[in-house]
Formats: structure tokens, C-alpha cells, sequence
């Protein structure tokens, strides 16, 4: 299911530039939007799979973190990829809250792993 999710939020995404007047690379605001909203979530994912790699303590939970960092830097890559497409720039210069990082960066084994695992249920 996580490896779907990616695919369809790009062809959703493709789909509704297209219906825009008779350009058909013409993006609107919510188009755009969704871009970068997709993008900073698959970054904050990317950090947070890293942080998982780092700090876990259960080996499952590493897997887990790195199997996260994988999807959504493919996700990421596939973003920048539509986004060039259409002729709109994702710089990568965006920056991602540290609101979620920072309380974990503090954690290690075990705490680390429940609060971790807590987050990506939600």
C-alpha cells in the first residue's frame, strides 16, 4: 500500500494539470500547493527514516526507518522529476519544521523506538 500511495498522488496530480484551459502545462495555485506540500512531507519522512537508522534500538524499527527513507526519497525524486515537467521549481532549499526531529534527536533504543513508531501510526 506504501509503495501505491506515491504513485497515485503524481497521476492525481498529473491529471489535474491537464484539465487547466488549453495549455495543458499550466498549473494553478492548488496545483502547486499540492507539489509543495507533498514534497516537505516526503522530506520530514526522508529525516525522520534517517533519525530511525540512527537512533533505534529494535532492529524491526530500522527496517522500518529504512524502508521510510527509501519510498519517500523515490517519492521526492519522482516530485522533482513532475515538477520539472510542468515547468515549476521545487528548490531544494525549502526548509522542514525541526519541530518533529528535534524532540527525537534527544531520544535513543527503546524511547526512541516508541515515540518513533507512535508518529508513523498516526
Amino acid at each position: 500500500m506504501r509503495k501505491l500511495l506515491p504513485v497515485v498522488m503524481i497521476a492525481t496530480f498529473i491529471l489535474s494539470c491537464r484539465k487547466n484551459s488549453d495549455n495543458p502545462n499550466a498549473v494553478n495555485s492548488t496545483d502547486k500547493n499540492f507539489l509543495i506540500q507533498t514534497y516537505l512531507a516526503s522530506k520530514a519522512e526522508i529525516q525522520l527514516g534517517r533519525l530511525a537508522l540512527n537512533k533505534a534500538g529494535n532492529p524491526a524499527i530500522k527496517n522500518f526507518g529504512q524502508r521510510m527513507f527509501s519510498d519517500y526519497q523515490e517519492l521526492q525524486s519522482d516530485l522533482v522529476a513532475v515538477a520539472n515537467k510542468i515547468n515549476f521549481g521545487l528548490a531544494d532549499t525549502v526548509s522542514v519544521s525541526a519541530q518533529n526531529t528535534s524532540f527525537l534527536n534527544e531520544l535513543n533504543g527503546y524511547s526512541f523506538d516508541t515515540v518513533y513508531m507512535r508518529g508513523s501510526a498516526d
